[in-house]
């Protein structure tokens, strides 16, 4: 870099900013999905609705 006139930190810097900021996905989303991706292997529509309820009960407790 500095053969090419460039100087180092200048350029490290730019490449920091240029880092796309991936979307924050919260546990409470992740835990929806992962139910919505792995209900059909319960044996029981009481066990899909079960899992929920303990998710959204425990997101109300915080």
């Amino acid at each position: 870099m500095l053969v090419e006139g460039l100087d180092p930190r200048v350029e490290r810097a730019k490449l920091l900013t240029k880092v796309e900021e991936k979307p924050v996905v919260t546990f409470g989303v992740f835990a929806m999905e992962l139910v919505d991706d792995i209900q059909e292997g319960f044996k029981n529509p009481k066990h899909r609705q079960q899992w929920r309820s303990a998710l959204k009960v425990s997101e109300q407790e915080r």
